[in-house]
């Protein structure tokens, strides 16, 4: 049986994953591919307890080293129990957020060694790579703007990663762009034009890896 494809969205906070990911849900439905739809931290029961852990505010302690080690335990829970077998049979995998945002936002924003996080990295996802890596990229000033906005339409408040400074972002979104300077999985998707503008962008990506996954049809 031929494998599904694995399609990670990546991006700084604020950047419209969120959105963008249920137009890939839409489009996919359209095209009668099979797929599931996970994210990071969670995706699974154990990943969302870690998530919860994560993302609280009352974290704020939280060493760099920690949090680098619980996202990879999430995510070595992720591959195993949902990745993997789901891919295997054939059925597509959506995931917003995977290892990328590891490097970005804890070698990256936080500084840690490269070479010790992408070993535990390997570790955790044993051997498996994205396909394809959307990167939705945009100023970091904009996409704050975005954030602000989300927050005062839907009432909510920041979460732990994203009371960082700017000058973190700064460096998250660096390493974003070093990645995808160096990975030819990559897609590079500039965010900062409209919610259709960007939609019609990644449909383009999506109809090639609809096209070669029907063996040249779509």
């Amino acid at each position: 049986m031929k494998k599904g494809l694995f399609i990670t969205i990546e991006g700084g906070d604020g950047v419209g994953k969120g959105t963008q990911v249920k137009f890939i849900q839409e489009y996919l439905l359209s095209q009668n591919i099979d797929y599931i739809s996970l994210r990071e931290p969670g995706g699974s029961r154990i990943g969302e307890a870690i998530r919860e852990i994560l993302l609280d505010k009352d974290n704020l302690n939280m060493t760099a080293e920690a949090e680098l080690l619980l996202f990879n335990a999430g995510r070595a829970q992720l591959v195993e129990e949902l990745v993997k077998p789901t891919i295997a049979k054939g059925t597509w995998v959506i995931s917003d957020r995977f290892y990328d945002s590891s490097i970005a936002y804890q070698v990256g924003g936080r500084g840690l060694n490269e070479r010790q996080a992408r070993e535990i990295i390997e570790f955790a996802c044993q051997g498996l790579e994205p396909d394809v890596t959307i990167y939705l990229d945009l100023s970091v000033d904009e996409a704050i703007k975005r954030r602000e906005k989300r927050e005062i339409e839907t009432n909510t408040s920041e979460d732990r990663m994203e009371l960082e400074s700017t000058n973190f972002a700064r460096r998250v979104r660096d390493k974003y762009l070093e990645i995808a300077a160096s990975e030819p999985r990559v897609k590079t998707v500039d965010a900062g034009g409209s919610i259709q503008e960007v939609s019609s962008k990644i449909k383009e990506i999506l109809d090639e890896l609809i096209k070669d996954f029907r063996g040249g049809k779509l």
